[in-house]
């Protein structure tokens, strides 16, 4: 049972809803629960998820292809889910990454800067310039992952997905399908 969250007694919650906002806080924070086991309270660090990040799935599709499904970039934490994938399954130049943008309309370009950093030696991803003249550059960091990069989009695929997919595709890093 939890009893506290970051030392707040969960008797104070007079609803489920009440105890939820106790809970909840920003995808990556840290909260630090206290739970009763038996006749004892143990104590946990947890690191909040995001949902967005939890829907991204991988499955071996062949000995060394990896399929990745990113369905939004509506979220945070999607760029570590897939470096995590990544990490496990498909880091080698023999390995094939397949990136299923289909039906993603996009969302916030942080996280798709970042899965394109994941396959881009520093690269130039993208300029923002605004009318007074200046310019935003985002760029890439070292350390890019080898594998072979198919990346499969449809007329649904939009926004930052699509950010994403130029990103690979003008830096030669990806067969586009679709």
């Amino acid at each position: 049972v939890v009893v506290a969250v970051n030392g707040k007694d969960l008797a104070e919650a007079k609803t489920a809803e009440d105890a939820l906002k106790i809970l909840h806080g920003p995808p990556g924070g840290m909260v630090k629960l206290a739970v009763k086991r038996g006749g004892g309270i143990l104590t946990f660090d947890v690191t909040r998820a995001s949902a967005a990040a939890a829907m991204v799935k991988a499955q071996q599709v062949e000995t060394n292809a990896l399929l990745i499904t990113i369905p939004t970039f509506e979220g945070s934490g999607i760029a570590a889910a897939v470096k995590r994938f990544i990490d496990k399954r498909a880091a080698n130049r023999e390995s094939v990454v397949i990136l299923d943008l289909r039906n993603n309309g996009g969302g916030a370009l942080t996280d798709a800067v970042g899965v394109a950093g994941l396959f881009l030696d520093s690269k130039v991803l993208q300029i923002f310039e605004f009318r007074n003249g200046t310019r935003i550059a985002f760029n890439s960091n070292p350390g890019a992952v080898a594998a072979r990069v198919i990346l499969l989009m449809n007329k649904q695929t939009g926004s930052a997905a699509e950010m994403l997919a130029m990103a690979l595709h003008d830096n030669s890093r990806a067969t586009l399908v679709g």
